[in-house]
């Protein structure tokens, strides 16, 4: 079974002309490291994406050892970049056009799901191509006798014959996920064919910019077709008919890549390569040694973000820990019908990242996925990212965290970042009996079960049901929607973005423009929830105008119309579940439920509401999701006894007695009215501050003075306690089992911005 290895390599004694002498062989090698990062990053993104559709598990588990490889590769080559650009030579102008090539030429693009597939399918094929020539090179640098001749630098042959072994251990994965989802030959043939000449211009043009910018050379070496000849006869390079023939090989009938390289010498020299840990040459599990500096656990927008952030800043010495086997948090887990954003996407995204493609102004959940694989992909993250660990404890030592995952693997780290949001843990109602039929949360939606011509029960009206209520209302049988609470539903503005419009935000300065006035306008909601519960009238009467539109029939209307203040509870935009609602086929009952039976529903008044599949649309763990983790901090304090109160941290980032543990989008930082992505890069800054506090002092730990805390969670319950959320009249998801607000942040985001845009030290102990 294939599996990444850790690798080490250390440049500090590699020369800008690592093979002595000759440039020109040095460069025309080096173009390889200018290609891979970028390149394999887009191999992994790509492979991401075929996942969903590999029905054979044995491909799937090669697939995802093959993706595992590959970015271990980008991570390795793109060091080799780092330290050509401290030798005077910048690849940054040549390496850019590569990340266009493949970002945006062979990106992904807004297309309808016929065409998304075949674009899928067309770049499946091209990177099984990419990966027959990668496989010939890697067998032949095996073999390259002449480099260790002529003096090369055994570090960057180790490197080179390390990853080309890697490529003829895994030179028949690429083409068997190919064939496996397509297998057209006739693609097979055109992308060989395109493949071989845009390598073939790459190496040239590549090997040409380096020449020209070497500050050695100085322009008098050129990349000369003679150049090439010379040092193919002399075996430095490989031969130009043995990558003009590679071709032909691939296309003949009957062609599997197992019949090309030396697979046993390939996996001979892993075995013994001097920068390969003894414990990663068989491709087992890192051992309980293996130390990273920072553990991010989750790959939501937070853990994404902290990545970004740690790599801009130089920081590589980190992995992002994540329960599944992708990324994207609760976009990826979160698949009901009609899953979208409430927040207009142009402001639910990274402010260094804007996507001025977005195909409507709330984008569904596929498109919301999608943009964060992206920025996974362009910024390097998925290298760091170790699928399928779930973390069950983390545990203070005095001097750094051990931290456990649920396979039984055990790291220590410096620092701990949880990234693991509010939004992942179902919570589901007691209710008495059993139902006998199908039955899922919509945060763990069964696609498997048919809803066309059933009769279906829904539990609960949250953020979640009014978006997919609308979505199967109109195939089911008969719906029976079983409402506790009625929401304060606004009308949701809503539209496509037209072709003209996205192409008139790639301007300079406009997507910008349109992401600060949707800022602003939905900041002017904070009055209410800020400052007092009286300035939410004019949000009430444009609710209860919406209701008065689209509901005509009074009783309903009645049932509809909640009895608080709006914003006690999360205000909902829905423009289509009031016509859903006034459907014949729909039921709206009002009365509690008591009791599941084989096929039924319960209500109070003892009426029995058939029922083929129940769903549980009843929102989220909030507060539990911090709460029942297993932290151990100094001195052996459970994070239970800490929080034995209540959860608290000092702006929600922070928690006494837990040094070096910082939390994103954790207490006190939910919002009502704007986009989370916002709070995250806020709390991302500060963590940044944190840790360069660390390496500016020396200091070994950071942990907030509980004086400091404890002050600032009292001034912060003051003004929760005068607010919409506590003095609304309603009890919401926001408040803890004593009634007290341990989610929200009680003002605007900019008042949480300006707080924590510095850091103060003297809020901190330095543990030394």
């Amino acid at each position: 079974m294939i599996h990444p290895r850790r690798v080490r390599f250390s440049w500090e004694e590699t020369p800008l002309h690592w093979v002595p002498g000759d440039p020109f062989t040095t460069h025309l090698i080096n173009v390889l490291h200018m290609l891979l990062p970028a390149g394999e990053r887009w191999f992994v993104h790509v492979f991401r994406q075929a996942l969903p559709y590999v029905t054979d598990d044995e491909l799937k588990a090669e697939v995802k050892g093959f993706m595992g490889q590959e970015g271990t590769h980008a991570v390795a080559h793109q060091r080799v970049l780092e330290h050509m650009k401290e030798q005077g030579l910048d690849p940054t102008p040549f390496v850019e056009n590569v990340e266009w090539l493949f970002e945006r030429l062979l990106g992904d693009h807004t297309l309808p799901p016929t065409a998304r597939r075949y674009w899928l399918r067309e770049r499946l094929a091209i990177i099984a191509a990419i990966e027959h020539y990668t496989a010939v090179l890697g067998d032949w640098i095996l073999r390259a006798r002449p480099l260790d001749e002529a003096g090369a630098d055994p570090v960057m042959m180790d490197l080179l014959r390390w990853h080309g072994a890697e490529e003829v251990e895994h030179r028949s994965v690429a083409f068997d996920l190919y064939t496996h989802l397509d297998g057209s030959y006739a693609r097979r043939a055109r992308t060989m064919a395109l493949t071989g000449a845009v390598l073939l211009f790459l190496l040239r043009r590549g090997a040409g910019f380096l020449l020209a910018n070497d500050p050695i050379v100085d322009g008098r070496v050129t990349a000369r077709w003679t150049h090439f000849l010379r040092r193919s006869r002399e075996g430095r390079v490989p031969t130009l008919r043995s990558l003009v023939m590679a071709a032909p090989r691939y296309l003949r009938p009957g062609f599997h890549p197992s019949q090309e390289g030396d697979l046993g010498a390939a996996l001979d020299y892993i075995a013994i390569s001097p920068r390969t840990p003894s414990s990663s040459r068989t491709g087992g599990p890192v051992e309980s040694s293996d130390k990273p500096g920072i553990v991010i656990i989750g790959s939501g927008f937070a853990g994404i973000g902290m990545a970004i952030k740690l790599k801009e800043a130089g920081y590589h010495d980190f992995v992002i820990l994540e329960k599944a086997e992708d990324l994207g948090g609760t976009w990826r887990d979160n698949t009901y019908p009609g899953c979208a954003c409430d927040i207009p996407s142009h402001m639910y995204s990274y402010s260094f990242e804007l996507n001025p493609g977005w195909s409507r102004m709330f984008s569904p959940q596929e498109e919301i996925w999608e943009y964060m694989r992206a920025c996974g992909w362009k910024y390097g993250i998925d290298p760091h990212v170790r699928y399928g660990k779930h973390v069950v404890s983390l545990e203070y030592l005095g001097r750094e965290w051990e931290i456990t995952t649920a396979d039984g693997e055990v790291m220590r780290a410096n620092a701990v970042i949880s990234a693991i949001g509010a939004l992942h843990i179902p919570k589901f109602p007691e209710i008495a009996g059993r139902f006998a039929g199908p039955s899922f949360h919509s945060a763990e939606w069964d696609h498997s079960v048919e809803l066309k011509n059933k009769r279906v029960a829904v539990i609960g009206t949250g953020a979640s049901a009014v978006q997919f209520v609308p979505r199967i209302a109109p195939e089911a049988a008969h719906l029976t929607l079983f409402q506790r609470t009625p929401p304060w539903i606004h009308p949701k503005p809503d539209f496509a973005v037209s072709p003209a419009m996205r192409q008139a935000l790639r301007l300079p300065g406009a997507a910008r423009a349109l992401r600060n006035g949707i800022y602003w306008a939905l900041e002017t909601r904070a009055l209410g929830f800020a400052v007092d519960p009286r300035l939410m009238k004019v949000h009430e009467r444009l609710a209860l105008r919406h209701l008065e539109r689209q509901v005509p029939d009074g009783e309903l209307r009645r049932k509809l119309t909640p009895g608080y203040t709006i914003g006690c509870k999360r205000i909902l935009i829905s423009s289509d579940l009031y016509p859903a609602l006034s459907r014949e086929n729909v039921t709206l009952v009002t009365e509690g439920i008591t009791e599941l039976r084989d096929h039924a529903v319960v209500d109070a008044t003892g009426g029995a509401h058939p029922a083929d599949v129940v769903i549980y649309g009843t929102g989220f763990r909030v507060t539990d999701a911090l709460q029942e983790q297993r932290i151990v901090g100094r001195e052996g304090l459970k994070i239970q006894d800490a929080w034995q109160d209540g959860i608290e941290a000092y702006y929600g980032i922070t928690t006494a007695g837990f040094p070096n543990l910082f939390f994103l989008l954790g207490p006190n930082t939910g919002l009502g009215h704007n986009s989370v992505v916002f709070m995250i890069e806020s709390q991302v800054r500060y963590v940044m501050d944190c840790l360069r506090l660390l390496s500016k002092t020396g200091a070994r730990a950071i942990d907030v003075r509980p004086e400091r805390q404890r002050a600032f969670n009292e001034r912060l319950q003051e003004r929760l306690n005068r607010l919409v959320w506590t003095e609304g009249g309603c009890r919401s998801w926001y408040l803890d089992e004593h009634g007290v607000n341990r989610t929200t942040w009680p003002g605007f985001t900019f008042e949480y911005w300006a707080r924590t845009r510095k850091m103060k030290p003297d809020a901190y102990e330095l543990i030394y």
